[in-house]
């Protein structure tokens, strides 16, 4: 079971009022933690520079996007359908 975490290193500026940044751990390979920073960018950060600054455990809610369902376009056999020469002469 995976776990989101996020961390904060040195480096890490605080937001517009003042608190404390974290950024979100995208994956761990070995003692590597990959990031990204607020323009999007992807680095690697070792480990034992980083902070555990928060995470979300299986108990916490996560965000689910409700999707409808939508009827499929009926496919009708090659048979059904009239021929290129009949739709064009209106006979269908």
């Amino acid at each position: 079971m995976a776990v989101d975490f996020a961390v904060w290193h040195e480096g890490i500026e605080n937001d517009a009022d003042g608190k404390q940044q974290g950024r979100w751990v995208i994956a761990v390979e070995g003692e590597r933690l990959l990031l990204s920073d607020n323009d999007r960018n992807l680095y690697w950060k070792d480990v034992a520079e980083c902070k555990l600054f928060g995470f979300m455990g299986p108990d916490h809610p996560r965000p689910v996007l409700v999707v409808q369902p939508q009827a499929q376009p009926q496919i009708l056999p090659a048979g059904m359908m009239p021929n290129r020469a009949i739709r064009r002469n209106g006979n269908n």
